[in-house]
């Protein structure tokens, strides 16, 4: 059977350049919001005559996994709470309503 529903997915950017973060922050996902789902990238640029590379993350959150009245706000609580963990210069996140199909 075939059910549509309505929801809010948040999609976080971030780069961690320890690796061994990475533990602690799934770790504080399962902890502020059960489900998540953590994509690992990596990427780099041209400084000079160096090439800078960095590990890249984008997390990708949807309301129907939690279950807040004020999902936004802890979203944002959530990302200055990473930003100031692990020392980043910004976090980009995005919210928005999305209309998706269950089949069960």
């Amino acid at each position: 059977m075939q059910t549509t529903k309505k929801t809010t997915r948040h999609i976080i950017h971030l780069a961690l350049d320890r690796p061994a973060s990475l533990p602690s922050l799934k770790y504080l996902l399962g902890a502020n919001f059960g489900g998540y789902t953590l994509t690992e990238g990596v990427g780099g640029w041209r400084e000079g005559d160096k090439v800078i590379q960095e590990t890249s993350y984008i997390i990708t959150l949807y309301d129907s996994c939690f279950t807040y009245e004020n999902s936004d706000k802890k979203v944002e609580l959530f990302c200055e709470r990473v930003k100031r963990l692990y020392k980043q210069t910004e976090i980009i996140y995005t919210s928005e309503q999305i209309t998706y199909n269950s089949i069960s």
